[in-house]
Protein backbone atom coordinates (compact mmCIF):
# COMPACT_ATOMS: atom_id res chain seq x y z
CA UNK A 1 0.00 0.00 0.00
CA UNK A 2 1.05 3.61 -0.57
CA UNK A 3 -0.28 6.38 1.68
CA UNK A 4 0.53 10.09 1.57
CA UNK A 5 0.70 11.48 5.10
CA UNK A 6 -1.71 14.28 6.01
CA UNK A 7 -4.05 13.40 3.13
CA UNK A 8 -6.92 12.16 5.30
CA UNK A 9 -8.36 8.65 5.50
CA UNK A 10 -7.77 6.26 2.60
CA UNK A 11 -9.39 2.83 2.54
CA UNK A 12 -7.64 0.18 0.48
CA UNK A 13 -9.12 -2.68 -1.50
CA UNK A 14 -10.14 -5.79 0.40
CA UNK A 15 -7.46 -8.42 0.79
CA UNK A 16 -8.18 -12.03 -0.33
CA UNK A 17 -9.94 -14.41 2.04
CA UNK A 18 -8.02 -16.87 4.20
CA UNK A 19 -8.63 -20.53 3.46
CA UNK A 20 -7.81 -23.64 5.44
CA UNK A 21 -6.98 -26.85 3.60
CA UNK A 22 -6.74 -30.23 5.28
CA UNK A 23 -6.27 -33.75 4.01
CA UNK A 24 -8.26 -35.08 6.95
CA UNK A 25 -11.89 -35.46 5.93
CA UNK A 26 -13.30 -35.54 9.45
CA UNK A 27 -12.18 -32.94 11.91
CA UNK A 28 -13.58 -30.37 14.30
CA UNK A 29 -11.52 -27.44 13.01
CA UNK A 30 -14.03 -25.50 11.02
CA UNK A 31 -16.03 -22.31 11.14
CA UNK A 32 -15.22 -18.67 10.77
CA UNK A 33 -11.87 -17.00 11.16
CA UNK A 34 -11.09 -14.17 13.53
CA UNK A 35 -9.03 -11.62 11.58
CA UNK A 36 -6.76 -9.11 13.30
CA UNK A 37 -4.93 -6.27 11.57
CA UNK A 38 -1.43 -5.43 12.75
CA UNK A 39 1.09 -2.66 12.10
CA UNK A 40 4.75 -3.43 12.81
CA UNK A 41 3.61 -6.49 14.79
CA UNK A 42 1.16 -4.61 17.03
CA UNK A 43 -2.64 -4.70 16.75
CA UNK A 44 -3.75 -1.59 14.84
CA UNK A 45 -5.36 1.26 16.77
CA UNK A 46 -6.44 3.64 14.00
CA UNK A 47 -3.25 5.69 13.57
CA UNK A 48 -1.66 5.09 11.14
CA UNK A 49 -3.84 2.06 10.30
CA UNK A 50 -7.28 0.78 11.17
CA UNK A 51 -8.65 -2.59 10.13
CA UNK A 52 -12.22 -3.62 9.28
CA UNK A 53 -12.31 -7.41 9.60
CA UNK A 54 -15.85 -7.71 8.23
CA UNK A 55 -14.83 -6.10 4.93
CA UNK A 56 -11.16 -7.23 5.06
CA UNK A 57 -9.94 -3.66 4.52
CA UNK A 58 -7.24 -1.45 5.99
CA UNK A 59 -7.71 2.30 6.29
CA UNK A 60 -4.65 4.55 6.58
CA UNK A 61 -4.97 7.94 8.28
CA UNK A 62 -2.08 9.77 9.90
CA UNK A 63 -0.41 13.15 10.27
CA UNK A 64 2.61 11.66 12.08
CA UNK A 65 5.21 13.21 9.80
CA UNK A 66 7.94 13.06 12.45
CA UNK A 67 7.89 9.25 12.68
CA UNK A 68 6.48 8.01 9.38
CA UNK A 69 7.65 10.38 6.64
CA UNK A 70 9.23 8.43 3.74
CA UNK A 71 9.21 5.20 5.78
CA UNK A 72 8.36 1.75 4.42
CA UNK A 73 6.89 -0.32 7.26
CA UNK A 74 5.04 -3.61 7.51
CA UNK A 75 1.44 -4.42 8.18
CA UNK A 76 -0.19 -7.83 8.41
CA UNK A 77 -3.41 -9.75 8.87
CA UNK A 78 -3.47 -12.53 11.44
CA UNK A 79 -6.12 -15.26 11.20
CA UNK A 80 -7.23 -17.92 13.65
CA UNK A 81 -10.36 -20.06 14.02
CA UNK A 82 -13.04 -18.15 15.94
CA UNK A 83 -14.14 -21.34 17.71
CA UNK A 84 -10.57 -22.59 18.26
CA UNK A 85 -8.49 -19.58 19.40
CA UNK A 86 -4.78 -20.10 19.89
CA UNK A 87 -4.98 -18.86 23.49
CA UNK A 88 -6.99 -21.92 24.54
CA UNK A 89 -5.83 -24.33 21.79
CA UNK A 90 -2.03 -24.07 21.61
CA UNK A 91 -1.67 -26.68 18.86
CA UNK A 92 -4.21 -25.20 16.45
CA UNK A 93 -3.02 -23.76 13.14
CA UNK A 94 -3.07 -20.01 12.60
CA UNK A 95 -2.06 -17.90 9.65
CA UNK A 96 -0.55 -14.49 9.03
CA UNK A 97 0.28 -12.63 5.85
CA UNK A 98 2.45 -9.53 5.73
CA UNK A 99 3.17 -6.73 3.29
CA UNK A 100 4.60 -3.17 3.22
CA UNK A 101 3.04 0.27 3.43
CA UNK A 102 4.99 3.22 2.03
CA UNK A 103 4.31 6.52 3.79
CA UNK A 104 4.83 9.20 1.17
CA UNK A 105 5.70 12.85 1.52
CA UNK A 106 2.86 15.28 0.93
CA UNK A 107 5.38 17.95 -0.04
CA UNK A 108 6.37 15.95 -3.12
CA UNK A 109 2.80 16.28 -4.38
CA UNK A 110 1.18 19.19 -2.49
CA UNK A 111 -2.56 19.10 -1.98
CA UNK A 112 -2.90 22.76 -2.83
CA UNK A 113 -0.38 25.20 -4.16
CA UNK A 114 -1.09 28.60 -5.64
CA UNK A 115 0.90 31.73 -6.30
CA UNK A 116 -0.01 34.89 -4.41
CA UNK A 117 -0.32 38.25 -6.12
CA UNK A 118 2.73 40.35 -5.40
CA UNK A 119 2.69 43.95 -4.27
CA UNK A 120 4.87 46.36 -6.21
CA UNK A 121 7.42 48.14 -4.05
CA UNK A 122 6.85 51.79 -3.23
CA UNK A 123 8.91 53.78 -5.70
CA UNK A 124 8.40 57.36 -4.50
CA UNK A 125 11.59 59.25 -5.16
CA UNK A 126 12.67 56.82 -7.88
CA UNK A 127 16.30 57.28 -8.92
CA UNK A 128 17.20 59.39 -5.87
CA UNK A 129 19.46 56.70 -4.34
CA UNK A 130 16.83 55.76 -1.73
CA UNK A 131 16.46 52.01 -1.17
CA UNK A 132 13.45 50.38 -2.77
CA UNK A 133 12.18 47.45 -0.73
CA UNK A 134 10.29 44.46 -2.12
CA UNK A 135 8.58 42.11 0.36
CA UNK A 136 7.43 38.77 -0.97
CA UNK A 137 3.82 37.72 -0.45
CA UNK A 138 4.34 34.02 0.28
CA UNK A 139 2.53 31.47 -1.88
CA UNK A 140 -0.34 29.39 -0.51
CA UNK A 141 0.53 25.75 0.10
CA UNK A 142 -1.07 22.96 2.05
CA UNK A 143 0.33 21.40 4.15
CA UNK A 144 2.00 24.58 5.35
CA UNK A 145 5.12 22.74 6.59
CA UNK A 146 6.20 22.12 2.98
CA UNK A 147 9.19 24.27 2.10
CA UNK A 148 9.15 26.55 -0.90
CA UNK A 149 12.32 28.13 -2.24
CA UNK A 150 11.70 31.35 -4.13
CA UNK A 151 14.13 32.64 -6.73
CA UNK A 152 14.59 35.45 -9.20
CA UNK A 153 14.60 33.92 -12.68
CA UNK A 154 14.71 36.99 -14.91
CA UNK A 155 14.47 40.77 -14.93
CA UNK A 156 12.19 42.48 -17.44
CA UNK A 157 12.44 46.14 -18.35
CA UNK A 158 8.85 47.39 -18.43
CA UNK A 159 7.70 49.74 -21.15
CA UNK A 160 10.91 49.75 -23.16
CA UNK A 161 11.91 47.46 -25.98
CA UNK A 162 15.58 47.26 -25.07
CA UNK A 163 17.01 44.59 -22.80
CA UNK A 164 17.22 45.24 -19.09
CA UNK A 165 20.65 46.30 -17.84
CA UNK A 166 19.95 44.35 -14.61
CA UNK A 167 20.09 40.62 -13.96
CA UNK A 168 18.93 38.55 -11.00
CA UNK A 169 22.46 38.58 -9.59
CA UNK A 170 22.21 42.40 -9.39
CA UNK A 171 19.17 42.05 -7.13
CA UNK A 172 20.04 40.09 -3.98
CA UNK A 173 17.00 38.17 -2.77
CA UNK A 174 16.59 35.78 0.16
CA UNK A 175 14.25 33.15 -1.26
CA UNK A 176 14.61 30.65 1.59
CA UNK A 177 11.99 31.24 4.26
CA UNK A 178 13.76 30.09 7.41
CA UNK A 179 12.96 32.70 10.07
CA UNK A 180 15.57 35.31 9.10
CA UNK A 181 14.67 39.00 8.91
CA UNK A 182 15.79 38.97 5.27
CA UNK A 183 13.30 36.21 4.27
CA UNK A 184 11.50 37.14 1.07
CA UNK A 185 13.10 40.58 0.96
CA UNK A 186 14.81 42.23 -2.00
CA UNK A 187 16.37 45.65 -1.63
CA UNK A 188 17.83 47.67 -4.45
CA UNK A 189 18.92 51.27 -4.83
CA UNK A 190 18.03 52.92 -8.13
CA UNK A 191 20.35 55.73 -9.16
Amino acid sequence: MDYVLESGPETFAAHPVFTYTTSKLQHQLCGDFTLIGKFEGTVVDGDPLAYDAANRQFTADSDDVANLLDQIMDYSVYAEFADWPLATNPTVDTGETQNDIDFGNACEDPFSFSASAQTDPVTDGMYDSVDVLFNLNKFNISPSRCEIIYACTNVVKVGLASASPLTCTDLPFDGIIDGQSSDGVMTFTPT
